[in-house]
């Protein structure tokens, strides 16, 4: 085998007695990923404001954190892109 080549295995043998119990996810390590990710990811609460958006989701948005968590998606977005995503919402 090369010696540049590696290889990741998902061990659930530390997780519990069952393979189903999935272990907790430190918070600060979460924190991190969602906001360093590349992927944008937003959290609508059923009132339909936003409760989170990572870093990425609100440089795609154009406006800092505070014009958009607590804000309703209506006051947050295009119009026309609004009116796109309501079926998917509703």
């Amino acid at each position: 085998m090369n010696a540049d080549v590696r290889s990741l295995v998902w061990s659930t043998a530390h997780w519990g007695k069952t393979e189903s119990t999935v272990p907790e996810l430190d918070q600060e390590l979460m924190k991190l990923l969602l906001e360093n990710i590349s992927t944008r990811i937003a959290v609508v609460g059923l009132d339909r404001k936003y409760c989170y958006a990572n870093r990425e989701t609100l440089r795609f948005i154009g406006l800092p954190p505070e014009q958009v968590i607590g804000h309703h998606m209506s006051k947050v977005l295009d119009a026309g892109v609004y009116t796109t995503v309501l079926p998917f919402i509703d």
